[in-house]
């Protein structure tokens, strides 16, 4: 029998079918409609497929020649299955290959349609230039970033694709598939400039709208791929035996991992507004700064250097919720919806219908991650109970109007405030969370625009705005354990913030039209002296340690407008400002970082070190980063870039890994809305008391070192970053005294240290420091480690 080749595609709507004959040219094979009725763009590779391209042999065999023996196997010689790239790498297209050989076929070349789409395009790439390809395989889009190497075409990373709901307006769907390309190459970790085009299959390139998206997001050039004969199975003996057609290349080893489409897609679920101008590649293929822990050289603790700051790896755990798999909530405003992100796998979850509640204005969610309370127009909040989805019965205020809800520390009580405008009355009203039934409303003014929780849970502090015009405003402080509230105490003019030392001590409380802040007794409510701050103060973020409140201010005398003052808490004294733009800010969990963000012009967030006060690389994110939210761990931050008002109506989360900065795939949302995180569990922190001491048994600066062992504690070794002493103490291991203070010495000689952690090896120990920030919470500055030994210094 004549030699013959068989390609066939498989995974989508319109699979095609196409042989070689010894002559070498490339025919189509039309499959009957019948085959095609139990395949489709959802069939999982497996027998269903098996069967298609077994019945798709019997099809396109040669007729039997009249030497050719009874029963001699008319099979192909050779045989190419096209697939979704989204299937490389699994184990069901392993086992497919194993039906399809137990059936006497020979082992299948599988080719990932991204390449065969490529192929004639990336014939004449030069080895390292890439390509992203778009396909419709009838159900859905996808894309992959294919590279040209010496050997032939290669995927580039995992694939990402789109779902779309075909009742939405194609301009919606052409913009969400835009940036879904981009971060698709973004998370290829390719440079910029690597990618050389984009190519649509002929599905694809059906819509002129995503041709036009394509070109204005990206700024290359997007070509269509060329019909071969026999479709995407013609364009495999292309792609894997460039010998017989021309515009191939061999198909290198397919990079990537098995990447099922519901992990890399979206939903457009939504109708949405408006929107942004992304800044083209550049948004998503945003470098790390320009020093990171992996490439910075060593800084001094504590002390300041000229040039780019990167972002701590050296960020402590804080207690937070138990890990699951939903970790940042938005509540959409214009569909009114709640919808959990996986941030981990990069995609959102269903979406919960939120029934009667309209425009959800706010979104608290309990550390537990079991229940979500949603602040809706009108006087009715809604628990979602977020491990079924079920919506409870609404809650029903005593006033029409809410703008602010805030958890107790240990998450029992929710505090919600209402209002009734049209008689100037408020309330504050408790609602127990275990049960959702009211508590006692407390009556306050109608133009509370502010409420914070006391550490041990006693109080709530109403900031009362007043009405303008020079008015002073108030606070007011509610007792949560007898559902009182005392008169309201005069502060400065429009209070807008407000936080509390962690030993609930202080409160300190910003008065924007003024230009200073307050700080307040909270155990007799007095009211200290102003403290003059740059610009007019809007938010408020205090240290994890309470020594510094970070007041950032609008109309500031700064080069951006902005500033952020640092206040010292022990002095209340104001040090120099710094100049970074912004309309909100968030600290890190762990305090080492402060993050501005919110303005609608901008397509970043901006950040500083505490430790240093240098401002860092800005994080690009995309136009209008509206919100941030942090993980538990504090090591990843979520921003919501929401699309509401400008020129791209898509609205996306973009997780932000804190310790190299760099942005990951934005999760793309059905709409605008607002962003929360399960609540952190607050431990409230007692005051000091009496001055403070060394440890029972440190020795003075004069006494001699112990012999050694765990426990051993080995002498001072030097100032510690805020003017007390550093004690260097054996942690754990056999290593004595003497070893430790010989191998700190030569740990602080080294000048080779890397990264703001210092990770260096000094004889055979792998020895780091904590900044600043790490230190003043845990006490510990350096550490070094060798096998089951350890030391380290700490405050004496």
């Amino acid at each position: 029998m004549a030699f013959w080749a068989l390609a066939v595609e498989l995974g989508t709507a319109h699979p095609s079918v196409a042989t070689r004959w010894s002559g070498g040219a490339i025919r189509p094979v039309n499959p009957p409609s019948a085959l095609l009725g139990g395949v489709g763009p959802g069939t999982p590779p497996g027998q269903a497929w098996a069967d298609f391209v077994r019945a798709a042999v019997a099809l396109s065999a040669p007729p039997a020649s009249p030497t050719e023996p009874t029963g001699a196997h008319r099979g192909p010689q050779e045989l190419a299955v096209v697939h979704p790239t989204r299937w490389t790498g699994s184990g069901e297209l392993v086992a497919l290959e194993r039906m399809l050989t137990d059936s006497g076929l020979p082992n299948p070349r599988f080719v990932p349609q991204a390449v065969c789409i490529a192929s004639p395009s990336g014939a004449g790439q030069q080895p390292g230039s890439c390509l992203a390809v778009v396909s419709h395989d009838g159900a859905g889009f996808e894309i992959a970033v294919v590279e040209r190497t010496e050997e032939g075409l290669r995927l580039v990373g995992p694939s990402g694709g789109l779902d779309v709901d075909e009742t939405r307006p194609e301009d919606v769907t052409a913009r969400a598939l835009g940036h879904e390309l981009l971060a698709t190459v973004a998370e290829s970790g390719l440079p910029a400039g690597r990618l050389r085009g984009v190519v649509l299959d002929a599905r694809a390139s059906a819509s002129p709208q995503l041709l036009h998206v394509l070109r204005q997001l990206t700024g290359l050039p997007v070509q269509f791929a060329p019909d071969l004969p026999g479709g995407l199975a013609g364009a495999a003996f292309a792609a894997v035996d460039p010998g017989r057609q021309a515009g191939g290349g061999n198909v290198a080893a397919s990079g990537g991992e098995p990447t099922p489409r519901g992990r890399r897609t979206v939903l457009i679920a939504g109708a949405m507004a408006a929107a942004l101008v992304l800044g083209g590649l550049g948004v998503y293929l945003a470098t790390a700064p320009a020093s990171t822990p992996a490439s910075a050289g060593t800084r001094p603790t504590g002390t300041s250097q000229a040039g780019p700051t990167t972002l701590s790896s050296a960020l402590p755990t804080v207690a937070g919720t138990a890990p699951g798999p939903y970790d940042v909530y938005v509540a959409d405003q214009e569909t009114n919806t709640l919808t959990p992100v996986n941030t981990t796998a990069g995609a959102a979850g269903p979406p919960i219908q939120l029934g009667a509640c309209r425009a959800p204005g706010d979104l608290v969610i309990s550390r537990d991650r079991k229940q979500g309370f949603v602040n809706c127009v009108g006087p009715t909040i809604l628990a979602v109970n977020l491990t079924t989805g079920r919506v409870g019965p609404a809650i029903s205020l005593t006033m029409p109007g809410n703008n602010d809800m805030v958890f107790s520390p240990d998450g029992s009580t929710l505090y919600v405030f209402s209002r009734d405008q049209s008689v100037g009355a408020g309330a504050v009203t408790p609602i127990d969370t275990r049960t959702d039934a009211l508590g006692k409303t407390i009556p306050v003014s109608d133009n509370v625009n502010a409420m914070a929780v006391t550490p041990d849970g006693r109080h709530v502090y109403a900031l009362d705005y007043g009405t303008g015009g020079g008015q002073l405003g108030s606070f007011i402080d509610i007792d949560t354990t007898r559902a009182t509230a005392s008169a309201p105490i005069q502060v400065g003019e429009n209070p807008t913030a407000i936080v509390f030392t962690p030993d609930g001590r202080t409160a300190f409380i910003a008065c924007s039209s003024s230009g200073f802040v307050l700080p307040v007794d909270t155990a007799t409510d007095t009211v200290g002296q102003p403290i003059q701050v740059d610009g007019n103060p809007l938010r408020l973020a205090i240290t994890p340690d309470g020594r510094t409140v970070y007041a950032l201010g609008a109309n500031a005398q700064t080069s951006s407008g902005s500033a952020v003052t640092p206040i010292d808490v022990a002095s209340d004294a104001a040090r120099t400002p710094i100049d970074i733009k912004g309309d909100q800010m968030a600290i890190a969990p762990g305090g080492g970082q402060v993050f501005t963000y919110g303005s609608a012009s901008q397509q970043s967030v901006n950040w500083f070190d505490t430790a240093t006060g240098s401002v860092g690389q800005p994080i690009q994110v995309g136009t209008y980063p509206a919100g941030i939210a942090f993980s538990a761990s504090g090591k990843t931050a979520f921003v919501l870039r929401d699309g509401t008002g400008t020129v791209d109506p898509v609205t996306t989360v973009v997780p932000v890994d804190l310790p190299s900065g760099r942005p990951g795939k934005p999760i793309v949302l059905p709409g605008p809305g607002v962003l929360a995180v399960p609540a952190p569990v607050v431990h409230p922190r007692p005051a000091p008391s009496g001055p403070s001491h060394s440890p029972a048994g440190t020795p003075s600066a004069s006494g001699g070192p112990q012999d050694g062992g765990a426990g051993a504690r080995c002498g001072t070794v030097g100032p510690s970053p805020t003017n007390g002493t550093l004690v260097l103490v054996i942690q754990s291991g056999t290593v004595t005294c003497s070893e430790a203070l010989k191998v700190l010495a030569d740990y602080r000689a080294d000048t080779n240290r890397q990264g703001s952690g210092g990770f260096a090896t000094v004889d055979g120990w792998n020895c780091s420091h904590n900044s600043v920030a790490g230190f003043e919470q845990s006490g510990a500055l350096e550490g070094c480690q060798r096998g089951s030994d350890s030391f380290g210094t700490q405050a004496g």
